[in-house]
């Protein structure tokens, strides 16, 4: 009895646990499984939670729970109640994001910055005389693929491609782009559903560029 009371004088409210004491009642509970299966009850709860919350977890804590979790899988209860969440989750639908907190994440504030780098296909897609070029050959086939005949979402693809007329002509300026002929060609183009686009053999990483 004594030594209950003593304790109890010892652990003064809001007077914290030396690291050594912490370590020893964590090993006192080791193996413990007298109160495995025991529920707290709901005002016990709200109570450890609040007297949790704006703690940091000390480095030594954060790398234990990571360990703790590595191999687990989430259980299919588990995993549809996190569908669910995500579905009813509507917080940022149809919100647009302040011109002030955007431009913190635009040029090089962005983390894919890459110093300003735009290749040379790049400049010349973002050209006048390509979307005209792209425009006119839509209108030629009907805005329709010549492949499959399918109508609704459709590419301008390069016959012999944009790759290897830029390589062939060793073009490596837009004012040079623009002065080739063959490039701007509505007869090297043809109108594509993005399926039968990813298809042809000239098709993106498909063929390198010239270094």
């Amino acid at each position: 009895m004594g030594r209950k009371i003593q304790h109890n004088i010892n652990m003064i409210k809001g007077s914290k646990m030396s690291e050594e004491s912490r370590l020893k009642m964590s090993q006192s509970h080791m193996g413990n499984k007298s109160r495995l299966g025991i529920k707290h009850r709901e005002d016990v709860k709200l109570r450890m939670s609040n007297s949790h919350k704006g703690k940091p977890l000390s480095e030594l804590h954060r790398k234990s729970i990571g360990l703790s979790q590595i191999g687990r899988k989430h259980t299919a209860k588990s995993l549809e109640k996190m569908r669910l969440i995500k579905l009813g989750n509507s917080y940022n639908l149809g919100k647009k994001v302040p011109y002030e907190k955007r431009i913190k994440r635009m040029g090089i504030n962005h983390p894919l910055w890459k110093g300003g780098y735009n290749s040379l296909p790049d400049k010349i897609r973002r050209l006048y005389e390509y979307r005209q070029w792209r425009s006119d050959v839509f209108t030629r086939d009907d805005y329709t693929c010549q492949e499959c005949g399918f109508m609704g979402y459709i590419e301008a693809d390069h016959i012999k491609s944009f790759r290897t007329i830029i390589n062939e002509y060793n073009i490596e300026t837009v004012e040079g782009a623009l002065l080739c002929s063959e490039l701007w060609d509505i007869n090297n183009g043809r109108t594509l559903c993005s399926p039968c686009h990813k298809n042809t053999d000239n098709y993106g990483s498909k063929l390198v560029w010239k270094k």
